[in-house]
């Protein structure tokens, strides 16, 4: 954790986000993305305490109040929840969370969905606007509660005591289908290809590893920083390596592992067919770049542990150098 956080506040990518005032739309997503999800996460340990379970769990829901008051990316919260609880290890667990975090996911019927009504999203191609919106949202917001609810009976419906993996990865699939769609909406030269989903994260691990030649690519004639993905062989099979060892790590976590993903693809619209891509848009992938690299860093580290015990402790050494020479570098690139 204290790793992921500092190469977060060091990166160089995502830094308009903090020099530019209307950014901070922006910033507030990501806090309430962290904070939610944390908190979200931690009521979820606790749950078979109910003194404290209560507590953690009237907090999230504060917080996740005041988030839904944010710009229309939030909806990754409620969409990565979703996949967390869908992925449960069995269908009564699914239905008590899905129960419990209900309140939740009736708070985006309020502002976020009136915000869809009125203004729509054109980033994740998303517009039910129209002259006839104040008639529809009524409609839409009935039809949202009967959808949630009813959710909930089918859960109850095709419960099975027994956790059954292939739906799991089935569901875990069809999330990603859906939100694929979503993002291709717009016709087929808007089709993202498997290559284009690594492009963002690839040219954030570039700019990682070269703030400074990303700092001077950088026009200064154009009225927003734009960022220069630097896409190159090396880079591309070094961010597949790093992603695979982060899957490796933590494939027997998959209800977290969907939470990240849901994330990464709804941000994806915000990054998509893009380069130079703005500055501040990366500043949605940054959390989940820090917690990749910083966990691939570590399970390398633990592997070599068990084949070089005498000069672990050199190694160790290395690799916090390592990354403190890259999260320095990060920090003059800002500074240019």
């Amino acid at each position: 954790s204290i790793l992921s956080a500092i190469v977060y506040v060091s990166c160089f990518a995502h830094f308009h986000a903090y020099y530019w005032p209307m950014a901070f739309q922006h910033l507030a997503v990501v806090f309430f993305l962290l904070l939610v999800l944390n908190l979200y996460l931690k009521a979820d340990s606790v749950s078979d305490k109910p003194a404290y379970f209560y507590f953690w769990w009237a907090l999230t829901l504060l917080a996740n109040l005041a988030a839904s008051f944010s710009r229309l990316s939030i909806l990754i919260i409620p969409l990565a929840i979703g996949a967390h609880i869908l992925l449960s290890d069995d269908s009564r667990q699914r239905i008590i969370r899905y129960t419990r975090w209900l309140p939740l996911f009736i708070t985006y019927l309020g502002y976020p969905l009136f915000l869809l009504m009125f203004a729509g999203e054109d980033r994740l191609n998303i517009d039910l606007t129209g002259w006839n919106a104040p008639f529809k949202y009524p409609i839409a917001v009935i039809t949202g509660i009967v959808l949630l609810f009813g959710l909930r009976a089918v859960f109850i419906l095709f419960r099975n005591d027994r956790p059954n993996p292939v739906i799991k990865k089935a569901v875990l699939i069809a999330a990603v289908c859906a939100v694929y769609l979503v993002l291709c909406l717009k016709g087929v030269k808007y089709a993202i290809l498997p290559f284009d989903i690594w492009v963002p994260f690839t040219g954030m691990l570039s700019t990682f590893l070269q703030p400074l030649q990303s700092a001077f690519l950088i026009d200064s004639t154009r009225h927003m920083h734009f960022i220069y993905l630097q896409m190159s062989l090396f880079n591309f099979l070094l961010v597949v390596f790093i992603v695979m060892l982060f899957v490796k790590r933590n494939m027997f976590r998959t209800n977290t592992l969907a939470m990240l993903v849901v994330w990464y693809f709804l941000a994806y619209g915000y990054l998509m067919f893009q380069n130079p891509i703005r500055s501040r848009y990366f500043i949605f992938i940054s959390p989940i770049f820090s917690i990749v690299i910083s966990s691939a860093a570590i399970y390398l580290l633990g592997r070599a542990k068990g084949i070089i015990k005498e000069r672990f402790f050199m190694m160790e050494m290395c690799m916090l150098s390592l990354f403190f020479i890259f999260c320095s570098m990060n920090i003059a690139a800002i500074r240019f």
